[in-house]
């Protein structure tokens, strides 16, 4: 007869697994370290986010084997159709126009796109127009406002808060 017996032991998650075998009351164990397969999928959490222009957002991105194991040391690449890209990883996002932006995430030949709603920041300062040059005594002189926070997007004058005009004359 044949004096070995065989098991076959298929890993699906990263850590140490411990395999115990018995025949009857008689048990051996044996520690098996499972490290990550091949690398399969790019994986973002967080595909749709709203944050102001005031704020960051970090995009969390993983190269992934078949099993969701994460496979590190993968080159992921981060771009933005308006702001920038910062921090250790370059996966920081600063927008600077409000609306929707994308950031695109790139691992190898697969891109995933990050839809970012951006709100308008807080108020930064005001622009004045409509009454430059000279204007004759007893004249009327429409003036016009316009709000805007740090990046010049514009936003509504009742952001301003209470406004309060005066005069040298």
């Amino acid at each position: 007869g044949n004096m070995y017996s065989f098991g076959l032991f298929t890993p699906r998650s990263v850590g140490t697994r411990t395999i115990t075998a018995c025949f009857g009351l008689i048990c051996s164990s044996e520690s098996i370290t499972v490290t990550p397969g091949g690398p399969t999928d790019l994986d973002v959490t967080h595909l749709i986010s709203q944050i102001t222009s005031d704020e960051s957002l970090e995009i969390i991105a993983t190269v992934v084997d078949q099993f969701g194991n994460t496979v590190s040391v993968e080159l992921i690449t981060y771009s933005a159709t308006n702001g920038s890209m910062a921090g250790a990883n370059g996966n920081i996002f600063y927008p600077h126009e409000s609306g929707t932006q994308t950031v695109t995430v790139t691992w190898g030949t697969q891109s995933i796109d990050v839809v970012i709603s951006v709100d308008t920041g807080t108020p930064a300062y005001f622009e004045l127009s409509g009454c430059e040059g000279t204007v004759p005594a007893g004249e009327w002189c429409d003036i016009t406002h316009l709000l805007y926070d740090q990046y010049g997007n514009l936003l509504n004058i009742s952001q301003a808060g209470l406004l309060t005009w005066s005069t040298n004359n």
